[in-house]
């Protein structure tokens, strides 16, 4: 194995601590809604609160700043990371919806100028996304995007709420999940010099089993939807060779299942 460099180690580090608070995220949902007695639940309650705040709250608030440290520390291998000037522009995206959350959260401001700056910076080597394979897939995506919008605006009313957690938690996280499973663990794989299949397989199984919550209340989407989903989107990004076309149909999913299913 290939010695890793402070910055390699750090990276994976984070990714790690990243992986385990989406687990735990994931863990405490299905603990709560299924698993747990109400009893249990109103005994411990303050508990519960505290761990759902923090295990919530530091991917929301902290999964922008930290993407930001990732992408400085990366600066020289974007392209290991998947990462295009595209994304980039997401990125700065989703810390802005963030930034409305947390108005005085110094780190996510300090994360959007440095974000910002990366942008127009020809020292970055982002990743080069195959234009032929981002045309399809971005039409394919914009395709389906328009059927999903036209089938939630005749069927389902805009509730306020829906569109606040859209806003400021489906956008925010799936453009996070995506850096975290197709960008930094993707690369965590390759730097243990596993092969690109092994690697594809190993991000979309930890992908799915994340989304343990899903195990009881909805199991055909645990079993079945979930698992395809993950070797889709993992495929979309091996194939782009970027984080852009898997994050748009990642973003169409979660979308989809917030208006239509929930």
């Amino acid at each position: 194995m290939k010695t890793w460099t402070k910055d390699q180690a750090l990276t994976h580090t984070l990714l790690l601590i990243l992986l385990v608070f989406n687990f735990a995220q994931s863990l405490l949902v299905l603990l709560h809604a299924d698993l747990l007695s109400p009893t249990f639940k109103d005994m411990y309650a303050e508990q519960l609160r505290f761990w759902g705040r923090i295990l919530y709250g530091f991917p929301l608030l902290g999964g922008f700043p930290i993407l930001a440290l990732v992408i400085i520390m990366n600066q020289d291998q974007l392209h290991k990371l998947n990462i295009d000037r595209f994304y980039v522009v997401l990125l700065i995206a989703s810390g802005l919806l963030i930034l409305i959350l947390s108005l005085y959260n110094c780190f996510v401001v300090m994360a959007l100028i440095y974000a910002v700056y990366i942008l127009f910076s020809n020292k970055v080597k982002f990743a080069v996304i195959d234009p032929h394979v981002l045309r399809i897939f971005l039409l394919i995506t914009g395709v389906f995007a328009g059927i999903a919008v036209y089938i939630i605006k005749i069927s389902f009313p805009f509730e306020q709420e829906s569109v606040r957690r859209f806003l400021l938690e489906v956008v925010p996280g799936t453009i996070y999940e995506e850096a975290v499973y197709r960008g930094m663990l993707y690369m965590f794989l390759i730097d243990l010099e596993m092969s690109k299949p092994k690697a594809f397989y190993i991000q979309a199984f930890l992908f799915w089993i994340t989304h343990i919550n899903y195990l009881l209340r909805f199991p055909f989407a645990f079993w079945i939807i979930l698992p395809i989903l993950s070797l889709i989107l993992g495929y979309i990004a091996m194939r782009s060779k970027s984080l852009t076309p898997s994050t748009f149909a990642h973003l169409l999913y979660n979308t989809l299942v917030l208006f239509v299913y929930s």
